[in-house]
């Protein structure tokens, strides 16, 4: 499984979201893992809901 953020694709897409297939297998995320979002050491985990 491959991530890429919904930033840097529309970065790279110019902004038009009809070209966002062109990423292809790819699970869009928007995680805001700034200095207050997300201390030193702390780990997140996602776990897919069909993988439970």
């Amino acid at each position: 499984m491959t991530l890429i953020n919904r930033r840097f694709l529309d970065q790279i897409s110019d902004s038009d979201r009809s070209r966002w297939p062109l990423a292809g297998d790819q699970v869009v995320v928007d995680f805001d893992i700034g200095h207050d979002n997300l201390a030193a050491g702390d780990r997140s985990c996602w776990v897919p809901p069909w993988s439970r």
